[in-house]
């Protein structure tokens, strides 16, 4: 069966690609090492779903226009670095609390779960990787401060993750624009 790697996430607009990009700068100056999250990579997940077969996609925006139906666009804000693991952590940009996110995050996987599609048990923790495999002590990550960025949302993506050319790669396969009223 021909199966996708897809999540559903939040793209994030040109403006709020080039602030990342310099605060990535300003991190990767200081240190070495890593597997850093290539530009125009990144992206907020809002529902990992891995290895889906291909013919679930038109169910998948189905779902994805459900859940998101009267969801308003909204503004997210952008701060503080992390570190997620001991050993070989992800480094990571947090993302304020917002309850228009977590609703949406809570709507999506309702309807997913309801679909038969997986969903993360764990609380939901909203942020940004810029690297994997980072060696460095927590506390020096939680160190690191940036001003925040604001980030406008106004549309949710089902996103495919493949590799081409030895580089992942994320292709939208669908866009769900927000357009509820707040």
């Amino acid at each position: 069966m021909d199966e996708r790697r897809l999540f559903i996430a939040i793209a994030l607009s040109a403006d709020v690609q080039a602030a990342l990009s310099q605060v990535v700068q300003d991190l990767r100056s200081q240190m070495s090492g890593g597997r850093w999250v290539a530009p125009g990579n990144h992206h907020i997940t809002l529902q990992f779903l891995g290895e889906t077969p291909k013919g679930k996609v038109t169910e998948l925006a189905n779902l994805i226009q459900e859940a998101t139906k009267e969801t308003p666009r909204f503004v997210l804000h952008l701060e503080g670095i992390g570190l997620f693991g001991r050993r070989q952590g992800v480094l990571w940009m947090g993302v304020r609390q917002n309850k228009i996110l977590a609703d949406l995050v809570d709507k999506l996987r309702c309807r997913l779960a309801m679909n038969g599609f997986v969903t993360e048990k764990r609380p939901y923790v909203p942020h940004i990787t810029l690297a994997r495999q980072i060696s460095l002590a927590p506390e020096l990550a939680g160190s690191w401060r940036c001003l925040p960025i604001k980030c406008p949302v106004d549309e949710v993506f089902l996103m495919e993750s493949r590799i081409e050319h030895s580089r992942r790669v994320y292709l939208p396969l669908c866009r769900q624009p927000l357009d509820g009223w707040s």
